[in-house]
């Protein structure tokens, strides 16, 4: 069965449909029952919050020029390796299906001459997700011919939108990559669950269905019973990504010189001497004023002045198996470390590791007491590591 999902958010307060008390013209107060449309109001709103909460799964913005005065990717050629790598939350009943958002300008310095003899950019561009192995929601499109010595970053944007198959729920995170191909380089790249206009219960959606109360019938179990357990399944499910962070150009590119380069951030045992963080090596332990990333926990739907948990995720390559590399996750509350195995030439997995909590209760913008979590990095014994994504996700407190 499907159930409609309603694009707009009203008033729920439903206390004069739900009140069992009437006074009569003569101040005299009457008993009477509860109306059946209380409870399909708040079905219905239910539903709404149900369908209509996307997710963004990963995001990422690009300078247009990098700290060198080099553009940025004005090197990545046409068909180039994986440009960003990513991974997400799959445990979310509702997010079968989502869009890969980009913004993207011509890229300089790539030149083509086309029948009339007047060079111009490439001419079509393609933005593809992939998951699993494969390639998911290619979008090819042509471009107007433009000249490369007169481009214009404001009039030459472009932006795409390509749908991706996520596919069905389950209690583990999904893996994916974004790949480009063209001569357009990317300004901004956002990957969201789609919104929905009607849930189904085919796919297992959560659900409030809004059949199951009538006008004259009571008001029986399984509705109260039914919105109980959506509740639980959104609020314990749907929990969003608190920071996200990818190389450029994939895993091909390792770089152990630290402190690395946008192919991704490196630690160097013979020049980085003990924890350094990720951001500023000269930066060796954490306080307010360390560079981190924000994680966003407040009022993060767990509960007031609640501990907040977050798994976090690093995908990283060292290059010898001496020694050890380590990656430091660390809030103003406790800190998780995850450890990274050596995989000589094989292919490379992320490494999850829990015990990051964050505070529900404190502003993500405080720097002292806030949701700001440093992230160092470790090698020892003449190893180095290059670390190539970066992903914190909040979980439900067990």
């Amino acid at each position: 069965m499907k159930y409609p999902v309603s694009p707009y958010w009203a008033n729920v307060d439903t206390e004069d449909l739900s009140t069992n008390w009437v006074q009569d013209t003569d101040g005299i107060d009457r008993r009477q029952g509860c109306r059946a449309r209380a409870g399909t109001v708040v079905a219905g709103h239910l539903n709404h919050s149900l369908g209509r909460n996307p997710r963004p799964l990963f995001w990422m913005s690009f300078p247009v020029v990098n700290s060198d005065g080099v553009p940025d990717w004005s090197n990545h050629t046409n068909g180039a390796s994986d440009l960003l790598e990513f991974l997400w939350d799959r445990t979310n009943r509702q997010g079968r299906a989502g869009t890969l958002r980009t913004l993207s300008f011509p890229r300089e310095f790539i030149n083509v001459t086309n029948s009339n003899n007047e060079v111009n950019t490439f001419m079509e561009l393609q933005w593809r997700s992939v998951f699993g192995g494969s390639l998911q929601g290619t979008a090819n499109t042509p471009m107007d011919l433009r000249d490369t010595n007169s481009i214009n970053y404001a009039a030459d944007t472009w932006r795409m939108e390509s749908f991706m198959n996520i596919g069905e729920p389950t209690n583990a995170v999904g893996f994916g990559k974004v790949v480009t191909h063209g001569g357009f380089r990317p300004l901004d790249v956002v990957i969201q669950e789609d919104s929905l206009v009607e849930l189904d219960s085919d796919q297992n959606h959560a659900f409030a269905d809004v059949k199951l109360i009538k006008a004259g019938s009571f008001v029986l179990d399984d509705l109260p019973e039914q919105i109980r357990a959506a509740l639980h399944q959104m609020r314990s499910t749907n929990l969003p990504t608190v920071f996200t962070w990818s190389s450029r150009g994939g895993v091909a590119f390792p770089d152990w010189k630290t402190p690395g380069s946008v192919r991704g951030m490196a630690v160097n045992s013979e020049v980085d001497s003990g924890w350094v963080n990720l951001l500023d090596h000269a930066v060796q332990s954490r306080n307010s004023t360390t560079p981190g990333v924000t994680g966003y926990a407040h009022h993060s739907g767990l509960g007031l002045n609640v501990e907040v948990p977050v798994t976090c995720y690093v995908l990283g390559q060292r290059n010898s198996s001496a020694g050890s590399c380590q990656v430091r996750f660390e809030s103003s509350w406790s800190n998780a470390i995850a450890d990274l195995t050596y995989n000589g030439t094989g292919s490379l997995g992320w490494v999850g590791v829990t015990g990051l909590t964050l505070n529900s209760a404190s502003r993500d913008d405080d720097p002292l007491n806030g949701n700001k979590i440093d992230i160092y990095g470790l090698a020892t014994a003449g190893t180095a590591l290059t670390i190539f994504g970066l992903v914190g996700i909040i979980q439900y407190p067990t």
